[in-house]
């Protein structure tokens, strides 16, 4: 397969790394990006071990990842590689900087993003332990009513209109990925 990217966007809990490394199992000459392992690898941890903390989470290092995100992204489509990133892309720019990116390189860009109700996203995020995602927030809290579900981080608001194809999170992880799959016509 030649260059592609491939935008895997939604918030926390919907299984974007999960479909971002499952997808790369059927491709050649892939390079997954995934923020969370790229954060705890720029602060010398071990993405496979360690756990990120509120410390880690701040405004700095969030940009920088970001930054970071899109240079590696931008060295393998020069390589000619498929690029996967699972991210949340809540920022109308980010995704439109994705794609803009792609359109210079002269890839195909294949956003998809990924919803799923906000109990089911919470009830994903508590199963998660010590695993490299888990954070002591894990991105969402529930208020005096459990039936309401915040972000934690603000920047977690999605701003603008998702213009990519939404797909269902809610089905199994195999019905997800090949609906996924099915839309990006893997």
């Amino acid at each position: 397969m030649t260059k592609k990217l491939i935008c895997i966007g939604g918030l926390p809990g919907v299984g974007k790394t999960e479909v971002a490394n499952r997808l790369s199992q059927n491709i050649l000459n892939n390079l997954v990006i995934c923020p969370d392992e790229l954060r705890l690898e720029m602060l010398g941890k071990n993405p496979k071990q360690d756990v990120l903390t509120d410390a880690d989470i701040t405004d700095e290092t969030t940009r920088k990842v970001i930054a970071v995100m899109l240079d590696r992204a931008e060295l393998a489509l020069q390589n000619d590689k498929v690029v996967i990133i699972g991210s949340a892309f809540v920022s109308q720019s980010m995704r439109q900087d994705y794609e803009a990116m792609a359109k210079k390189l002269s890839a195909p860009f294949h956003g998809v993003w990924l919803e799923l109700d906000d109990m089911s996203r919470i009830q994903r995020t508590e199963k998660r332990k010590n695993d490299y995602l888990d954070t002591k927030t894990k991105g969402l809290k529930r208020g005096k009513n459990p039936s309401i579900v915040t972000c934690v981080n603000a920047a977690l608001e999605v701003e603008g209109d998702i213009r990519w194809p939404i797909i269902d999170a809610s089905p199994s992880a195999e019905s997800v990925l090949q609906a996924v799959q099915e839309e990006l016509r893997l």
